[in-house]
């Protein structure tokens, strides 16, 4: 079988840490991954909060992670503290996407509700579809968030309580390298898996002209729509978000 990814260089714009699975598949398909990290992921500064909400998780009837980096962060928390996975013992746990509820899993956590759609619309649809008036939820978020989950919860009748765990920006000191990157290669593919790896390249990136016949392909419909509101031209999205999503997707559209 000939690999589609043969020759083809394929630009990585994400957290530094977070590439591997991404630019190990393009790799065993026959292409170049160029990993540039473009956005860091720090801890949130307010942790007396967050710490504060971990230690009162039985308080709660739901707990909802949306990403592997607030399950990481809340981990570390946890940790820290001394304390360990029996403190989910008397909440149940939702996670968005199979990479979260892996990670969760890992932790030896088991994971109650998973949403069809790896987005926190679908999220809210399978919490409005069992019922959660008067439930306490606790969403472990990013700094930055989209507040779907809030806002559509607490439609629903709960009472939400939204605590930062982490926070994305852009790693400025990835700019020469970005710029050395697309000045010495013709990069045929370009690879998004978050808003805020869409966000942090652009920021970095000094001028359009070398992405003029590049593909931009998105891992899902909330990133692709964050790219085309900048001003990207999308031209793969994902209909399942995840990794072999996204690579499936990009090998349909090559073979067209």
């Amino acid at each position: 079988m000939p690999k589609l990814f043969e020759g083809r260089k394929i630009l990585i714009p994400r957290a530094s840490n977070q590439a591997g699975e991404l630019s190990t598949i393009i790799r065993n398909k026959g292409g170049n991954p160029i990993e540039i990290p473009v956005i860091k992921i720090t801890p949130t500064k307010d942790i007396g909060d967050l710490d504060k909400r971990i230690r009162s998780l039985d308080t709660y009837d739901w707990v909802v992670f949306s990403s592997v980096n607030g399950v990481r962060g809340v981990f570390e928390r946890i940790f820290a503290m001394g304390l360990g996975v029996e403190i989910f013992r008397s909440t149940k746990v939702g996670a968005i996407g199979p990479a979260t509820a892996k990670v969760l899993t890992n932790y030896g956590v088991d994971v109650d509700l998973e949403p069809l759609k790896y987005v926190s619309e679908s999220m809210v649809a399978e919490f409005v579809n069992i019922g959660v008036k008067d439930n306490y939820i606790l969403h472990f978020s990013a700094e930055t968030t989209r507040n779907v989950l809030y806002e559509g919860l607490t439609r629903a009748g709960a009472l939400v309580t939204q605590v930062s765990v982490y926070s994305t920006t852009t790693k400025t000191e990835s700019r020469p390298m970005l710029a050395e990157v697309l000045t010495n290669n013709r990069i045929d593919i370009i690879t998004f898996t978050s808003s805020s790896a869409v966000k942090g390249f652009l920021e970095l990136l000094d001028g359009r002209d070398a992405l003029v016949n590049v593909i931009i392909a998105c891992i899902g419909p909330i990133t692709a729509n964050t790219a085309r509101e900048n001003g990207l031209d999308v031209h793969v999205v994902a209909k399942v978000s995840t990794i072999s999503g996204l690579i499936s997707e990009i090998l349909d559209y090559i073979r067209e």
